[in-house]
């Protein structure tokens, strides 16, 4: 008698209405915080679970900013300060830059750099004379170069970076909402909901779609605001450079 009201009981559970929202956020910038004008509540006894399911935003998260842009070059006294605008460059692109700006100061490639596709390090050409300098916080952090200073004395010369490239900081894109509960990052529990990275070139769009959705529990039965953020691998903010970012979810009663 009691397995059949057991399965009576689950019956009745499994035939009860399902309530099902979809959730979408717009605005500019990384981060997105919206009130729901009326709250979104079911009814008693019911919970909620929310899965991601779409974003959509342009690729154009710098890899070079104020943190990592800079670096002085001098010459029989003369001393320059090279800072390359904020943007996303690849090697050969911040080459580019660089050997724009020393043409501009008559020092037409005092200083090239070169990736060694070999051991993952930088090739720098320094002509005679030239002496180039890393502050802790400048593209040495990039190039993988010490806090220091390099010199051609009498010929030029050929430097390798110490440590690998790092033109990319990230290595994946963190989607977080604080309306989630059962999600860990490196053992400790945070609101991310999805990661990815993108599959298109920097300036291109980014649409991202999850090939099935995961549904997380919702701590709360009644919601009234939402807050929805990009993050780095490291729950670094991202600087979407106040580009329009579109998320979606679904939210559904369990």
């Amino acid at each position: 008698m009691e397995l059949v009201e057991e399965r009576l009981g689950k019956i009745v559970q499994n035939t009860k209405p399902k309530y099902s929202f979809l959730l979408t956020l717009s605005g500019k910038g990384s981060k997105l915080e919206k009130t729901f004008d009326p709250e979104i509540s079911i009814t008693q006894n019911c919970h909620y679970e929310i899965a991601f399911t779409s974003l959509e935003t342009y690729y154009s998260i710098p890899n070079v900013d104020v943190s990592n842009n800079s670096f002085t070059i001098r010459k029989d006294g003369y001393q320059h300060n090279i800072v390359i605008p904020t943007g996303c460059y690849g090697l050969m692109d911040l080459n580019k830059e660089i050997g724009r700006q020393l043409r501009e100061i008559d020092m037409t490639k005092a200083v090239e750099f070169h990736g060694n596709y070999n051991t993952y390090k930088c090739i720098m050409l320094l002509k005679s004379g030239y002496t180039v300098t890393f502050k802790e916080n400048s593209l040495r952090i990039l190039l993988g170069f010490e806090a220091k200073s390099y010199t051609a004395h009498t010929m030029a010369k050929r430097f390798e970076s110490e440590h690998t490239v790092q033109i990319l900081t990230i290595n994946s894109i963190l989607v977080n909402c604080d309306l989630v509960g059962g999600s860990y990052l490196n053992g400790k529990e945070v609101p991310v909901i999805h990661s990815f990275f993108p599959s298109v070139d920097p300036g291109e769009k980014i649409i991202e779609k999850p090939v099935e959705y995961i549904y997380l529990p919702v701590s709360s039965d009644v919601i009234r605001h939402m807050s929805v953020w990009l993050t780095d691998q490291d729950q670094k903010p991202l600087n979407l450079r106040e580009e329009n970012l579109t998320i979606k979810f679904h939210l559904r009663s369990c």
